[in-house]
């Protein structure tokens, strides 16, 4: 399945690249079981780890989260899938989510050092950003998308973080209580592929079974720092099931298939984008009660 192998591509570069930056040296460490919450940097905010959530987020507007880290800056999705596009075949679908990609990395950001910190920050834009406002900004980002379904019984929307660690490596207490407090991550210690897993299997809602291979040793690795998003929402306006029937795509070759589509008569958000070297056009159709929307991105001219 190809969401499964990018997946697990992504998580065992990054456990394996953490090797070479955790300010750590090779020892057996205290650390048996998840850390227990000490000194908090922010009150947990995700449902489900020790609290309802925090609604006093919508105090805040999106655009104050965002103010100190360009987190909605599309430019990081269109490189990744540009760059996943050119090295898959053209046939092939191709569907990750970049926003997890992000959020691993900035995870990962807290404990990096030398060329491995200036690549993170030169990929997600985070160049003479303090740490503390890019963790702020994550924060608040993942604050308030946890909490949103509170305020739309049609979104059912939840995202979580987890780290495992090798207990033979001596993780530094700030790199682990930053990731718990900021991004409200598991930590845990790595022992075996089930338990990860199991994790993967709960926080998707069954969606995505296994993220490691079930006989893979992961104690060979110093850490795997993993992301799952679940969401399921209702459009704002539903189609209607006896308008759906087969029209004609275009693949990238030029070449055509019959798929079943949906049709509708509706006013919608409509984007003409030109001044690329590609003009495209998109598409908004929103969920619930509009907070959250689908974008569809089609060329504008057909090749």
């Amino acid at each position: 399945m190809k969401i499964k192998r990018i997946s697990i591509f992504i998580t065992f570069i990054l456990a394996m690249s953490i090797l070479s930056f955790i300010s750590c040296e090779r020892k057996e460490s205290q650390f048996e079981q998840p850390l227990e919450p000490g000194e908090k940097i922010r009150k947990p905010f995700t449902r489900g780890i020790n609290e309802e959530p925090d609604t006093s987020i919508f105090n805040m507007s999106l655009t104050e989260a965002e103010s100190h880290i360009s987190i909605f800056d599309s430019t990081f999705e269109f490189n990744i899938f540009k760059e996943l596009i050119s090295s898959e075949e053209p046939t092939e679908n191709i569907f990750i989510s970049p926003l997890s990609i992000k959020i691993v990395l900035a995870m990962l950001y807290n404990g990096a050092v030398g060329e491995t910190r200036d690549g993170i920050a030169q990929t997600l834009n985070l160049q003479g950003i303090d740490i503390d406002k890019i963790n702020e900004s994550f924060f608040g980002y993942l604050a308030y998308f946890n909490a949103y379904p509170l305020t739309d019984d049609k979104i059912d929307l939840d995202i979580a973080n987890s780290l495992w660690i090798n207990k033979s490596f001596g993780f530094k207490e700030k790199f682990l209580n930053v990731n718990r407090d900021y991004y409200a991550s598991k930590i845990a210690t790595l022992r075996t592929a089930e338990e990860i897993n199991d994790w993967v299997n709960e926080k998707t809602r069954g969606k995505i079974d296994s993220i490691v291979d079930p006989n893979e040793d992961v104690t060979m690795y110093a850490a795997i720092i993993l992301n799952a998003i679940y969401f399921l929402g209702q459009w704002q306006e539903e189609f209607d099931e006896t308008c759906t029937h087969d029209g004609t795509f275009y693949l990238l070759d030029g070449s055509t298939k019959q798929s079943p589509m949906m049709h509708c008569t509706r006013t919608l958000r409509c984007y003409n984008i030109m001044g690329f070297q590609d003009s495209f056009k998109a598409l908004e159709i929103p969920y619930g009660n509009g907070g959250i929307s689908m974008y569809i991105f089609l060329p504008k001219y057909l090749q």
